[in-house]
């Protein structure tokens, strides 16, 4: 039998340690960058999970661009996102409680780096979309 012990008190030390990601001038670009890209080249992708969103700054971006949009964050970006009126879950991006299939598309923009277990991560990521995964990785 594994015991999951270790792994439960280092993620719940690690989820001390989140800092906030507020909007820069410098991520919007790449942000918009990417977006504008990933949309030129998916077909019938409408549905979007953004993974670790901060603030959930991309949420116009691609509501523009006729998706629906979820974020997911934590902590002091969780509260600054719902006050921006954002549509957000507060939940650990490893261990997401959608079924499969859920979305068109997972995005996930400088957040897998965050990672504890970054496999795992994306093996959870798989199981939700039905078409796309689009990393943005510094």
């Amino acid at each position: 039998m594994r015991d999951y012990t270790r792994i439960d008190h280092y993620l719940d030390q690690l989820i001390s340690e989140i800092y906030p990601q507020p909007q820069d001038d410098g991520h919007t670009a790449w942000a918009n960058e990417s977006i504008e890209y990933f949309c030129a080249n998916m077909e019938k992708c409408r549905t979007v999970v953004d993974v670790g969103c901060g603030e959930a700054f991309c949420q116009p971006i691609f509501e523009n661009k006729g998706f629906g949009y979820l974020g997911v964050c934590l902590g002091d970006d969780f509260r600054v996102a719902l006050e921006k009126g954002r549509v957000v879950i507060e939940a650990d991006f490893s261990f997401l409680e959608f079924p499969e299939n859920s979305f068109d598309l997972v995005y996930s923009r400088h957040s897998l780096e965050h990672s504890p277990f970054p496999l795992l991560t994306l093996m959870d990521w798989k199981r939700i979309t039905r078409k796309y995964i689009s990393l943005v990785v510094p």
